[in-house]
C-alpha cells in the first residue's frame, strides 16, 4: 500500500484549529500546498498536471468538511477517524511523498521521522 501511495503523489498536510483558531490561516495552507506539488512533481520527473491528492490531517475535521478543505487543495480526503497521534503519524509517515506541516511539535516529528520527498513548513 505504501508503494502504491507514494507512486499516486499523496501529500500530508496537517492543519491544526483546535487551540489556535483559524490556524496558521487557509493562506499559507493554499500556498504551501502549491509550493509542494510543484517540488514532488519536479523530484518526480512528473509532467505539471500530474494528480497530486491532499490527505488532511486535523484535530477539527469537520471543519475542514465545511469549505477549507476544498479551498486549500481540490483533490483531498479528510482523515478523520479517531485514532492516537502516533498512529496518524505512523499514516502519514507511509503513505504520503510529501508533508505540509502546521506550527506544532506534531507536525515537526512527522517530518522528522517521514521519509518525505518534500516538507513545506512555517516560519514560526
Amino acid at each position: 500500500f505504501a508503494e502504491r501511495s507514494r507512486a499516486a503523489a499523496y501529500l500530508a498536510v496537517h492543519v491544526r484549529l483546535g487551540d489556535r483558531g483559524s490556524g496558521l490561516g487557509e493562506e499559507y495552507y493554499r500556498h504551501a500546498v502549491t509550493l509542494a506539488k510543484q517540488h514532488l512533481r519536479l523530484k518526480r520527473r512528473a509532467n505539471t498536471d500530474e494528480a497530486v491528492h491532499c490527505v488532511f490531517f486535523s484535530d477539527q475535521p469537520e471543519r475542514l468538511r465545511s469549505g477549507p478543505g476544498d479551498r486549500i487543495c481540490g483533490e483531498h480526503v479528510v482523515f478523520d477517524e479517531a485514532v492516537r497521534d502516533d498512529l496518524a503519524l505512523t499514516v502519514m509517515a507511509t503513505c504520503c511523498a510529501g508533508i505540509v506541516l502546521s506550527a506544532s511539535t506534531f507536525s515537526w516529528w512527522a517530518a522528522v521521522l517521514g521519509a518525505y520527498q518534500v516538507v513545506v513548513a512555517p516560519r514560526t
